[in-house]
């Protein structure tokens, strides 16, 4: 019944495609967070629903063809990533498989998930490139990302409160955590918030979940910001976004890395604004955020949470500081200099295979930091790649800065992207794929709005040069 339900899905994107290709781009952005439901094809291989939608979609756009034919900006990045992919499958191929890695699933149904998610999301982000039109478009597709949230939610209340049995393509995860570091996924009926159990949402791992929940709050703010009217269905939607997401992140993920990440993302957010020299809107999010943690702080909401638990009692600073390799998980081999050659020995240029590696000489920060997680599965190659990714993102964004009508959403767009890549630190979205997907969608957002807007401000300035050359000739 479910790969019924994931099968018309996919049909219904293929016709979407092809009638109403910005409502088909909104139902697969909605979809992103639930992309670890998979279609079995033969045997244990299964593909993604949202991979096989993206496809489905992607052929029907196509067949109908673009009415406003569109460039894909950096699609020579996507083609690089994509080459990357390759020779990381090559590499695989010749050498085989080092005996010093490990995996969490069997070799060739990680190598076939890995791929078709890395695939899918380089079409991901061009057919959103190719459907963003507008500022109306932009702000349709951040809200049916905002949709996704909202979804979940109701899922949770449906499960809380009145016991409704779901089947499991609807479950939401938790994560049962019997010691340190130790963490295995569960679909169950019953999601506690106090229970020492740590809500995953659709996305599977907590420390995920939590970038996910960034992402929402990012883009409800932004919602907020686009409309100027006082009272708005969007800023209500906005709203409860961020009530939502912070809820969720305080209450039942019990992941610390939480506010702190909203901290970084704040401090980005408000030395951009100073830079710009935006003061007045610098004391006034200062104000707000002051009085919100306040109120949150006092709450026994809070006082009674598994976080505040885990924030006073499980996590000793000293020792943290004392031995910075114990937060990085780091397995206790002695001699750091020969662990890290056999590393860098170990990625070369192409990596050792498109896979999700979950530990390397029996250390498992493979599965926690993504840039060591990139080298490993595509080589130098693949993480120069990537981070040119992000790295040309935010150069485009900083490009448009200066216009006071979207300094705002800039701003965020690019507090976001650094978020993400400080928090990569700690956790790779490479061991999710509905995160791959995440951070894909963000990339195209981004370069959508620096590329509309900069259209936008190219023509004013030919305007205003006219004006003065008029009035020079005058």
């Amino acid at each position: 019944m479910v790969d019924i339900l994931k099968i018309l899905l996919s049909i219904f994107a293929l016709f979407l495609g092809i009638i109403n290709p910005k409502y088909g781009m909104g139902l697969i952005i909605f979809s992103l967070p639930l992309a670890i439901r998979s279609l079995k094809i033969a045997g244990n291989y299964g593909i993604s629903f949202v991979a096989l939608m993206i496809v489905f979609f992607f052929i029907g756009f196509y067949v109908k063809g673009e009415k406003r034919p569109t460039k894909t900006p950096h699609k020579g990045l996507i083609f690089i990533i994509t080459l990357s992919l390759l020779c990381s499958s090559l590499t695989l191929s010749i050498k085989g498989l080092p005996a010093n890695v490990s995996l969490l699933e069997d070799i060739d149904k990680n190598i076939f998930r890995f791929i078709n998610t890395i695939l899918a999301s380089n079409f991901l982000y061009i057919l959103l490139v190719k459907n963003v039109h507008s500022k109306t478009d932009w702000l349709f597709y951040a809200k049916s990302f905002l949709y996704s949230i909202v979804f979940l939610f109701v899922i949770f209340v449906a499960v809380n409160a009145f016991n409704i049995k779901l089947p499991n393509f609807f479950m939401p995860t938790v994560v049962d955590e019997y010691g340190r570091n130790i963490e295995r996924d569960a679909l169950v009926d019953n999601i506690t918030i106090y229970g020492k159990t740590r809500f995953a949402g659709y996305i599977g791992f907590y420390e995920n979940f939590v970038e996910y929940l960034i992402i929402i709050m990012s883009f409800a703010i932004i919602t907020i910001a686009s409309i100027r009217r006082f009272f708005s269905y969007e800023k209500l939607l906005g709203l409860v976004c961020i009530i939502l997401s912070l809820w969720f992140g305080l209450f039942t993920t019990a992941t610390r890395s939480f506010p702190i990440l909203i901290g970084i993302l704040i401090l980005i957010f408000l030395i951009f604004q100073v830079r710009i020299r935006q003061l007045s809107r610098v004391f006034l999010w200062i104000a707000m955020l002051g009085f919100a943690m306040l109120i949150i702080l006092n709450s026994s909401f809070w006082i009674d949470s598994y976080m505040y638990e885990r924030f006073t009692s499980e996590w000793d600073w000293r020792t943290i500081l004392s031995s910075p390799m114990n937060f990085l998980y780091y397995s206790g081999r002695q001699d750091l200099v020969l662990y890290f050659r056999d590393v860098l020995s170990l990625g070369g240029a192409f990596g050792v295979g498109p896979l999700i590696i979950h530990s390397v000489y029996n250390s498992n920060i493979v599965f926690h930091n993504l840039y060591y997680s990139v080298y490993i599965s595509l080589g130098l190659f693949g993480l120069i790649s990537i981070l040119a990714f992000f790295f040309v993102v935010i150069r485009d964004l900083l490009g448009i800065l200066g216009n006071k009508q979207t300094n705002t959403i800039s701003i965020i767009l690019i507090a976001i992207i650094i978020t993400l890549l400080i928090d990569g630190l700690k956790v790779t979205f490479l061991r999710s794929p509905q995160m791959v997907y995440i951070f894909w969608f963000v990339f195209a957002m981004s370069v959508s709005f620096s590329r509309f807007n900069y259209r936008g401000k190219t023509d004013n300035k030919n305007d205003k040069d006219m004006e003065a050359t008029e009035i020079a000739v005058t």
